[in-house]
């Protein structure tokens, strides 16, 4: 299985089973967009489409889940791609939250990022300390989350406080 095919696949089901349409798409032929995509059936042992002679008429139901899987694939690949370029141009920086084993441990450890701790990153891959666990977050995203997460501690300790303070004066 290749990911051309399952590219060829997606590209196929977009155009609404035009696979003329789906081979000028993607710059190739139409037989050969056909010839991969009754590959990649003979492989799986499966009909993703329905056919009316040569004609695309329908995507079977096991060719919905085959679709469906493709596309994460497909999408796994990009952010593979993304990440390969990111750490190619050093755009990446890397932090390891001590202790966390996932991005929600991280923030509620307290996860501090200040822009000095990425230097000129514009995205950070997370190593987390179970070592299992990685993740490439931009940058943008990771400081709204720790910044909401310190307002959010912050507006609870005053509510704490101020409950505090109104018990001790007897509610007045």
């Amino acid at each position: 299985m290749k990911l051309q095919q399952l590219r060829y696949l997606a590209e196929v089901v977009r155009r609404g089973l035009n696979v003329s349409e789906a081979a000028e798409a993607l710059h190739t032929s139409q037989p050969g967009v056909s010839k991969q995509i009754r590959a990649l059936e003979d492989e799986l042992g499966i009909q993703v489409f329905a056919r009316h002679g040569k004609r695309l008429v329908s995507i079977t139901e096991p060719g919905k889940a085959v679709l469906s899987i493709a596309e994460r694939i497909l999408a796994e690949a990009q952010n593979l791609r993304r990440a390969g370029e990111e750490f190619a141009n050093d755009a990446l920086g890397t932090l390891t939250p001590n202790g966390a084993t996932s991005l929600n441990d991280a923030v509620f450890l307290g996860l501090q990022l200040r822009p000095e701790s990425v230097g000129d990153a514009t995205s950070v891959l997370l190593v987390f300390s179970d070592g299992h666990d990685t993740g490439l977050y931009s940058w943008e995203y990771l400081y709204e989350l720790c910044t909401y997460r310190q307002q959010y501690w912050d507006d609870y300790l005053k509510r704490l406080h101020d409950a505090g303070a109104q018990q001790s004066t007897g509610g007045r």
